[in-house]
């Protein structure tokens, strides 16, 4: 079970609702700009696979931002990884890279690992 005491910082959300707002914000981008697989960010393309993409949300919201000396990004990826591991049944980095893995697939896939985390990790 994620750690769900209130607020990763005074006034911020939850572990688990940091995860899934996380995880429905990169559901977005992989709308707006697409996914790529079998690397991190593909500078031919310019695409992330769906952990790239949901690292550089985390990055882009918590970066630099510390709990007791902890980095609050690498909890966050760790929490996202967890979650959608359990939802896919497997690691997403394999998931993401199977043959004909779709846009829509990881979409949903992103949306309902949101959904999941919140029902796993109540508030």
């Amino acid at each position: 079970m994620i750690d769900v005491t209130p607020g990763l910082l005074e006034g911020s959300p939850t572990l688990a609702e940091a995860i899934a707002e996380v995880l429905e914000e990169t559901a977005k981008r992989v709308e707006r700009e697409g996914f790529g697989q079998h690397q991190f960010w593909n500078p031919k393309t310019g695409k992330y696979c769906t952990r790239g993409h949901f690292t550089q949300v985390i990055l882009d919201r918590y970066r630099g931002v510390k709990v007791d000396g902890l980095d609050i990004w690498t909890m966050v990826i760790a929490g996202c990884d967890m979650v959608m591991a359990m939802h896919l049944g497997r690691a997403v980095s394999v998931w993401n890279d199977e043959p004909g893995r779709s846009q829509d697939e990881v979409v949903l896939a992103l949306t309902a690992s949101a959904r999941e985390a919140r029902v796993w990790c109540p508030a």
